[in-house]
């Protein structure tokens, strides 16, 4: 490979980096705007329960997704930033932790 070609290839990472920041960004920026709507919820729909699972998933730090173990995702996460529409940072967390159980005892 010669010098243009690294060049090349190093600008494009370069760029790639950048809009995945920017993209970062404006998704904290929506969850933190969510994140202000605390009032209790009357109960959880098959929806709300996905939008649960994407927000976990955006809300959880770059660097916790590469280590693929559970227990340091979770204690990584900020349940804040999971929150959204009705249900506050608390009322996420509880919900999580139900789903979890059910999963484990469904497969037992």
């Amino acid at each position: 490979m010669d010098a243009q070609e690294k060049s090349h290839d190093k600008a494009e990472r370069k760029k790639k980096k950048k809009k995945q920041a920017d993209q970062d960004e404006i998704k904290s920026e929506d969850i933190a705007k969510d994140a202000t709507q605390v009032a209790q919820p009357a109960g959880w729909t098959q929806e709300d329960e996905e939008t649960l699972l994407e927000r976990m998933k955006l809300a959880t730090p770059e660097e916790a997704r590469h280590q693929r173990h559970y227990a340091t995702e979770l204690k990584c996460l900020n349940w804040e930033k999971v929150a959204f529409g009705p249900y506050n940072a608390d009322a996420c967390k509880q919900q999580w932790d139900a789903i979890a159980r059910k999963v484990c005892t469904s497969s037992k």
